[in-house]
């Protein structure tokens, strides 16, 4: 898969990234940490954030506060209804494209649906894949592999799909690891923000098992780690240099620092990947099984397997087994780092501000549509060369928002601005596409997502339409916008003189 292209965003100023994650010991804090990624972007971009949810701990508290963020805490174990009311509450109030993020496994598809049709600038962050069906804007799953799950979303659902878009923070971005010679082998240990089962200690007793002079290891409890005190007592007992961390704010210092990383199968793996570093890792929760799986198989990870199915000597053996080799754990980091070049985020928002979201026109549109038509570039290639006056195209207007059947849209992108218009008109056996895209936004492939993602919009609310749309011959870009998106050429006509061109809209592009 072509990388896609980063380009500039616009400025954020006045735009809000509302955020919806969860974080505590029964769900670990990886929800919350990723996010931090794309909001620290989104305010470097001059945009707001805030997050709502259920966020357990000070220091995930402080986290979020230090980025520029604020939050607005939700109670455990909301009901689906009343965290759906609490977010839209929020971001039916926000300014103009703004957008709301969710990331919980817990919205379910009844909420998508509703969250959407009341705000439809919705982004879902989606690495489980469990729904039967999916509601949202932009759906994003940052897996490898991700590229192949087939969704079923909305036809106008935008997928962003595999690890172009892994979400990093700054200090994972910024961050480059030396390469230092030393006689010891310093471990990192990191098993969620959670734990919940006490992994941390199991591998510690494996670790200490190998009896290797030369092994230190550090052990990074999350802030949701309530096993810290057993943990520091296996420590205090240990032969093994060992020392335990919770809540460190240096995460990709503890990882440059390291020569083989332990970890599960979260978001950190994304970050080791980033900093060129080999890992072992283990999964710890049901979401965790593709990605460590798609590591694995890509060779760039050791795969030690389900936390509830191994053993210390599993353990053991395993991590033996690459200590004693340099090759393989040299082999495991240069192939992580083929996975992520850091830019995740920053495509990410390129996507959001070149999304087309469509709402139904109104009368104060008029003037600017009145605009548009008057382009010369416009008239050019219309029926009707002459300049439209004003009262006529008034009545015209005026007449096309009284027409039931008919459906007249404003494209708008990502960030509210207008870009263009797309009308449907009734016919006997279906509808009649009529576009207009505002010259500021011609080019770079614009016309043909408006008309693609306008047909999939119609289809989606309507069900399955004939749409056909006319164009003259000598208007080729015209005439490759449409096919661009999905028309084909099913004849040929004389429309108002001039020899014309009729296709037909194919939801497939086979």
């Amino acid at each position: 898969m072509k990388t896609p292209a980063i380009n500039t965003a616009p400025p954020l100023k006045g735009k809000t990234l509302l955020i919806h994650a969860n974080a505590g010991p029964k769900i670990g804090i990886g929800h919350v940490m990723r996010c931090l990624a794309l909001a620290q972007e989104w305010i470097r971009l001059g945009g707001r954030v805030e997050f709502i949810g259920f966020v357990e701990g000070k220091d995930l508290h402080d986290r979020i506060k230090s980025i520029g963020s604020t939050l607005t805490s939700l109670s455990d174990g909301m009901i689906p209804q009343a965290t759906l009311e609490a977010i839209l509450e929020r971001a039916t109030t926000l300014e103009p494209g703004s957008w709301v993020m969710v990331d919980n496994y817990d919205f379910n598809p009844e909420s998508q649906q509703k969250l959407k049709e009341k705000f439809p600038r919705v982004l879902l962050m989606d690495d489980y894949h469990h729904h039967q069906e999916y509601h949202a804007c932009i759906i994003l799953n940052q897996n490898i592999g991700a590229q192949e799950i087939a969704y079923n979303a909305d036809r106008d659902c935008t997928i962003l799909a595999g690890t172009d878009y892994v979400m990093l923070r700054n200090e994972f971005r910024t961050t480059t690891c030396k390469t230092e010679s030393h006689e010891n082998c310093r471990v990192l240990l990191t098993l969620g923000g959670a734990d919940a089962d006490n992994m941390t200690q199991n591998v510690l007793t494996a670790l200490e098992s190998l009896q290797r002079d030369y092994l230190s290891v550090t052990a990074v409890l999350g802030p949701a780690n309530l096993n810290r005190t057993e943990i520091e007592e296996f420590a205090n007992n240990s032969l093994m240099p060992l020392k335990v961390l919770q809540s460190v704010s240096n995460m990709s210092e503890l990882i440059c620092n390291s020569d083989l990383i332990i970890s599960a199968g979260g978001s950190t793996c994304w970050e080791i990947c980033a900093l060129e570093k080999p890992m072992a890792v283990i999964v710890t929760a049901e979401n965790q099984k593709r990605l460590t799986y798609e590591l694995g198989k890509n060779g760039a990870a050791l795969n030690l397997g389900n936390a509830e199915g191994i053993s210390t000597n599993h353990i053991a053996k395993n991590i033996s087994e690459l200590l004693d080799s340099a090759k393989k754990r040299n082999d495991l980091a240069r192939a992580a780092h083929k996975l992520v070049d850091g830019n995740g985020v920053e495509r990410i928002i390129n996507m959001i501000s070149k999304e087309i979201i469509f709402r139904s026109a109104v009368k104060k549109d008029c003037e600017m549509i009145l605009e548009w038509a008057n382009d010369p570039e416009t008239r050019k290639w219309s029926y009707n060369q002459t300049p439209i006056a004003l009262q006529e195209h008034e009545t015209w207007f005026a007449a096309r928002l009284s027409e039931p059947e008919n459906i007249y849209l404003i494209a708008e992108n990502g960030f509210d601005e207008p870009i263009g218009q797309i009308r449907f008109q009734k016919m006997e056996n279906g509808y009649e596409v009529h576009v207009l895209v505002a010259k500021e936004f011609r080019g770079g492939g614009t016309g043909s997502r408006l008309i693609r993602n306008a047909s999939m919009h119609l289809l989606e609310n309507k069900g399955p339409q004939r749409i056909m749309a006319r164009a003259k011959s000598e208007n080729i870009a015209s005439v490759k916008a449409f096919e661009k998106a999905g028309y084909r050429i099913t004849g040929e006509q004389e429309v108002c003189g001039a020899p014309s061109v009729v296709m037909e809209f194919h939801e497939s592009m086979d």
